[in-house]
């Protein structure tokens, strides 16, 4: 499926903060079955009024008196924001919750959390935007964006992709650098439903699991839900 889903107030970013309908509000347009308004360009977040939106797919959907460029779910940028002390740096708070019945703009791209590859003495080595990347040899899209967030920890943005979508885990290699990223999370604008793209806990065969059936997570489930879910944060072995 080809375009953009797009961004509307209310739903969520990477960092997990929700949209507002600030600081200029749109509010003669509604979109969807929740009838949301449309976000726009400059759209800030709920972690401390920050994280206004950018828009940078050249969709030519624009809304209000302001004429305002909409917002493309996983292709916009946003810039920083803070969540109590912790700073979000700009590429993690993008919008990555889309409406799938309206799309803007023409291609495909992809986004998530995950985890350069370590190169030692506590290095890790980045994407290069712009490189091609590939999983088990089969190029699947391009770097546009790649955001280093501490801890080896990165958001990667992916456009022009090619072949089936990917699932949470897999590992792809920079055709250029040579190096490795594993996504966490997933959200591909191919096949995105509203809800965040996961594999089922129960898939997870060697999760630690306390007597009474409860999941043992890290600590990423309570900083970074809901958009980094339980699965990607369960205690493995």
């Amino acid at each position: 499926m080809s375009g953009f889903p797009m961004h509307l107030v209310s739903m969520l970013r990477m960092c997990g903060a929700p949209t507002l309908n600030l600081p200029i509000p749109i509010l003669n347009i509604f979109i969807g079955q929740m009838m949301l308004p449309p976000a726009a360009q400059n759209g800030i977040d709920a972690h401390n009024l920050l994280g206004a939106l950018l828009a940078q797919s050249g969709s030519n959907v624009f809304l209000g008196s302001q004429l305002l460029p909409a917002i493309a779910a996983i292709k916009d940028m946003a810039a920083p924001d803070i969540m109590g002390l912790i700073p979000h740096v700009t590429g993690l708070p993008i919008p990555v919750q889309g409406e799938n019945t309206v799309r803007i703009g023409s291609g495909s791209a992809a986004a998530g959390l995950g985890m350069m590859q370590q190169l030692g003495l506590g290095n890790f080595g980045a994407l290069s935007i712009g490189e091609l990347v590939s999983v088990a040899g089969t190029v699947m899209g391009t770097v546009q964006n790649f955001t280093q967030i501490g801890g080896g920890a990165a958001v990667a943005q992916l456009s022009n992709l090619q072949g089936s979508p990917i699932s949470p885990g897999t590992t792809v290699t920079g055709q250029t650098s040579g190096r490795t990223f594993t996504f966490s999370n997933y959200f591909d604008t191919r096949v995105m439903t509203g809800d965040y793209a996961y594999p089922a806990i129960e898939t997870v065969s060697n999760a630690l699991v306390t007597d009474s059936g409860e999941y043992i997570v890290i600590q990423d489930y309570f900083d970074y839900s809901p958009t980094m879910n339980l699965t990607a944060a369960v205690l493995t072995t």
